[in-house]
């Protein structure tokens, strides 16, 4: 909704979730959106990183694309598992005429069972690269492992891995 407010019909934004159609400078204490605000800052360090073709861009060739809860199941389930909230998270894509160039993806519900603190946003740009995160310095496997969703599982899902799986 911020974006909405910030950028009102210059900025096109596609969302999963209906946005409200009555929404207004007077409704957004009604409309909660998340901050970035430590992650902006160290945005706002990396301008000198982002390449040059970037910098300057119409922001009517700007599409974001939002997804404010991805993990609606395991959302719902948690009621039953708190330790599913950690895969819910909220979903950003930013495309220049059609082209991806950068992401977020935010996890709200990060460390909420640990004494840490809770969130994170994860974010990267085309030719910069992927911050907020920190990588393993050992893999967890001393072999190779896959990757797939735990949500949208389907036969074609299985049978790929039953095929990388024959390839070990």
């Amino acid at each position: 909704m911020k974006l909405i407010s910030a950028f009102g019909n210059k900025l096109q934004i596609v969302g999963e979730e209906e946005l409200p159609l009555s929404y207004s400078q007077t409704s957004q204490d009604e409309h909660r959106g998340f901050e970035l605000s430590e992650s902006m800052s160290e945005v706002l360090l990396m301008d000198k990183c982002v390449q040059e073709d970037l910098r300057s861009l119409n922001i009517q060739d700007l599409t974001v694309w939002v997804d404010p809860l991805d993990g609606t199941s395991e959302f719902v389930r948690a009621q039953n598992d708190p330790s599913l909230l950690e895969q819910v998270t909220v979903l950003i894509g930013i495309t220049y005429k059609g082209r991806p160039i950068a992401g977020v993806i935010h996890q709200p519900y990060y460390n909420l069972l640990s004494d840490s603190k809770v969130g994170r946003s994860i974010w990267g740009i085309n030719g910069v690269g992927v911050f907020g995160i920190n990588t393993c310095k050992e893999s967890p496997s001393s072999g190779p492992f896959a990757v797939t969703t735990a949500s949208h599982s389907n036969e074609m899902v299985d049978t790929a891995l039953k095929a990388l799986q024959e390839k070990i």
